[in-house]
């Protein structure tokens, strides 16, 4: 079985019971979880090809703000967890029926180009599956 992680931002959390509900929808087994706030460099290291406005967008919108964190499991978990989320950051773009489309009313959209605002995170493979496991799960 693989793995993969998630995180419910800040402006979803009020939502995570519903947003859990479709990954279990979707197939996948919730292993772990918990609730946390990220430091600045842990948001980095998730973020890391992020840059300018776009990262002091992000950093207001997480610093001092709690998460919920998720690993999930079964068959093809990274790219199920991609279709489940949407595909794309904007969540107008998403396909009806993710949860970026599903809840796209509840992140506040932006004039910033390459900048959407969307109420969850997955990992895109398997070695951001590894290193946000470790921010998320080992941290110390």
């Amino acid at each position: 079985m693989e793995k993969s992680v998630l995180m419910i931002k800040p402006e979803g959390m009020n939502h995570r019971d519903e947003i859990m509900a479709f990954i279990e929808k979707g197939g996948l087994k919730i292993t772990r979880f918990r609730t946390m706030v990220l430091t600045e460099d842990e948001l980095r290291k998730i973020y890391h090809d992020t840059s300018g406005e776009i990262w002091e967008k992000t950093k207001k919108a997480f610093l001092g703000k709690e998460v919920f964190v998720a690993e999930v499991e079964g068959g093809e978990a990274i790219d199920k967890l991609k279709n489940i989320c949407g595909t794309n950051t904007d969540p107008v773009a998403c396909d009806v029926g993710s949860v970026r489309n599903f809840f796209r009313e509840i992140a506040p959209r932006y004039e910033t180009p390459g900048y959407h605002q969307n109420i969850i995170h997955r990992a895109l493979g398997e070695k951001e599956v590894e290193d946000q496991t470790l921010i998320f799960f080992e941290r110390g």
